[in-house]
C-alpha cells in the first residue's frame, strides 16, 4: 500500500446531537444506503482516488469494517476509531495513511451527496497549489453580534462558506496536524490548521448540492436533490 498516491480520509464518529435521531446521523438511511456510503461510492467512482480511510466510532469499528467487506467498496483500506472532536478523528486516520501517499484529501462523512467532479476537481487543484478547499459564496448579509446588539455588518462579497472535500499534499496536511498538535490548538477545519502553519490555500468553486447533512431538515433537501439527480 505504500505506492498510493491519493488517499481520502472520511471522518464518520460524530454523534449527531443536533439531528436528535437516537443513534450516530452517519448512519442514517438515505435512499436506502448509511449516509457515509454515498460518499463512498463516489470515492469509488473517482478515477484519481487511490485509496480510502473511514473514521467510525470505536464501538462501530468491526461493525463497520464487516460491513463495508459484504458491500464490496474495493478503495477503503482501513476503518479506523475517531477521537473526542473531529480533528482528533482525522489525525487517527492520517496515522494509518500509507507513507509515501503524495495527496490526502478530507471529506465530511456526512456530506453524501458529493460528485465525482467535484473530487476530482480538488485533486487537480491540490496537486498543483498543495492546499485547496471547495468555496460556496455568502449570499447573506452577514452581521457581527454580541448577542444583544449588532455590530458590523461584513463584506460579503470576500466571505464563503467552506465545503469538504479539503484536498492536500500529505507532507503539508501532516506537518499542520503535528503543529496543531503541538500547540493544543482546535481548528473548525483542516484548512485552519494548515493556515496556521503558514501555507495558503486555494479557493476552488464548490457545489451548492454538496450540502452537510446535521438536521432532520437537512435529511429532507438531500431527499430531494437525489430525486432531482
Amino acid at each position: 500500500m505504500n505506492t498510493l498516491k491519493t488517499v481520502f480520509i472520511l471522518p464518520s464518529a460524530g454523534i449527531g446531537k443536533r439531528m436528535g435521531a437516537g443513534m450516530p446521523k452517519q448512519f442514517l438511511g438515505l435512499a436506502g444506503k448509511p449516509l457515509f456510503f454515498h460518499p463512498l461510492e463516489a470515492f469509488e467512482a473517482a478515477p484519481s482516488v487511490d485509496a480510502v480511510i473511514v473514521v467510525v466510532p470505536e464501538p462501530d469499528v468491526l461493525p463497520v469494517q464487516d460491513l463495508i467487506s459484504k458491500t464490496g467498496f474495493r478503495k477503503v483500506i482501513s476503518v479506523v476509531p475517531g477521537g473526542a472532536e473531529r480533528q482528533d478523528s482525522v489525525s487517527n486516520g492520517l496515522a494509518a495513511v500509507p507513507a509515501l501517499t503524495e495527496i490526502i484529501g478530507v471529506h465530511d462523512g456526512v456530506r453524501s451527496l458529493i460528485s465525482v467532479d467535484l473530487i476530482e476537481k480538488m485533486i487537480t487543484a491540490a496537486r498543483e497549489y498543495g492546499a485547496a478547499v471547495p468555496c460556496i459564496p455568502v449570499v447573506d448579509t452577514i452581521k457581527t453580534t454580541d448577542g444583544q446588539w449588532i455590530g458590523e455588518t461584513l463584506d460579503r462579497s470576500k466571505l464563503v462558506h467552506i465545503q469538504t472535500p479539503q484536498v492536500f499534499k500529505s507532507d503539508l496536511l501532516k506537518e499542520a496536524y503535528h503543529n496543531a498538535a503541538a500547540g493544543g490548538f482546535q481548528g473548525t477545519d483542516d484548512a485552519s490548521l494548515v493556515e496556521r502553519a503558514g501555507h495558503k490555500v486555494r479557493h476552488v468553486e464548490g457545489d451548492i448540492n454538496n450540502i452537510k447533512i446535521t438536521a432532520p431538515l437537512d435529511m429532507q433537501i438531500a431527499h430531494w436533490i437525489l430525486e432531482d439527480r
